[in-house]
């Protein structure tokens, strides 16, 4: 997903600091300077393009705060955590921009997409500002020289930036497609234990009274149910950067989509009651049994990257 043209954004804001300070003062560089200039940049380039490079951007930035040892309490932490799931409902605009047919679904996603990258950079520039996180300038040096030698340009010489050791580089030196795959998983996960796990137990529920519906799997005897805090302990092992982050958008559509449909019959159920026809009963357990089916691929596919089993009540375990 990164290209050349993030590239040479980071670079033009680079040259843009050294003309404004000496450069062992790009060192000092803020949140705030950052976000404020691509701002900047984006009233000069109106274009889809630029709109989407910066985002982009912003993805990595916060993915990189989120992954960085600097954080110094709970609450900074919390907050790190609030950037990275902002990041996610930008990138999943960026996403429907990207896919928008006519005209009118273009001119509403870029708005929405202008609107959740300026929400997003208000986001980082308040982070800045209460736990003072004076890291950026090692996400610009790491950034632009991994990317560079990613994409095997040349004729350009790396960038050095100030205060910046070797070792720290080295450290950070994840790529953009890395952090992107590990925001989707982590999306995924999130979703999985957060929404999922709660939509399966309204399901089993409702079922109780639906004889006609079949029952959710429950867990082999003397199992318990893995939790979140066990997931994020383990270390992805099995990480796919270019399908990770498609995979994972296409099965929370999924979900979504029959997640809208049961919400739609039961609606119509609880206004109808007894006199609910029976092609309306079907149309929801057809939605309820595409919940399943799909949340059901959504762990398989977390197995898969952290190669551990999942234990989930209303899902199968083979």
């Amino acid at each position: 997903m990164i290209d050349q043209v993030e590239i040479e954004i980071i670079k033009k804001f680079i040259s843009h600091m050294e003309r404004r300070n000496r450069p062992e003062g790009l060192a000092q560089i803020t949140l705030k300077q950052f976000c404020d200039w691509l701002t900047n940049q984006l009233t000069h380039r109106n274009t889809d393009r630029y709109l989407t490079s910066t985002s982009i951007i912003l993805i990595d930035l916060c993915s990189f705060i989120h992954q960085s040892n600097d954080l110094s309490n709970e609450h900074c932490r919390r907050m790190s955590g609030n950037l990275l799931r902002f990041s996610w409902e930008l990138k999943d605009d960026i996403d429907r921009l990207l896919t928008a047919v006519d005209e009118k679904e273009v001119d509403n996603r870029r708005r929405s997409t202008r609107k959740k990258q300026n929400d997003l950079k208000e986001a980082i520039i308040q982070f800045g500002h209460m736990f003072r996180w004076n890291s950026l300038h090692m996400w610009i040096s790491q950034y632009v020289n991994t990317k560079t030698e990613e994409r095997g340009m040349t004729g350009s010489e790396p960038i050095a930036i100030a205060d910046v050791t070797k070792n720290e580089t080295e450290e950070l030196n994840m790529t953009g497609s890395e952090s992107i795959a590990i925001a989707a998983v982590t999306k995924a996960v999130d979703f999985l234990f957060d929404e999922a796990k709660a939509i399966l137990q309204d399901i089993r529920d409702r079922r109780k009274s639906d004889p006609v519906a079949k029952p959710l799997p429950v867990l082999p005897a003397d199992t318990e149910p893995t939790t979140k805090e066990t997931v994020r302990t383990w270390s992805m092992k099995n990480l796919r950067l270019r399908d990770d982050p498609d995979e994972v958008a296409f099965l929370l559509k999924q979900i979504e989509i029959f997640r809208f449909n049961r919400r739609h019959t039961l609606n119509t159920l609880n206004m109808m009651g007894l006199l609910t026809p029976q092609h309306i009963m079907h149309e929801l357990r057809t939605a309820e049994d595409g919940i399943r089916e799909y949340s059901q691929k959504l762990k398989n596919f977390i197995e898969t990257v952290y190669g551990h089993k999942i234990y989930i009540v209303g899902l199968s375990s083979q």
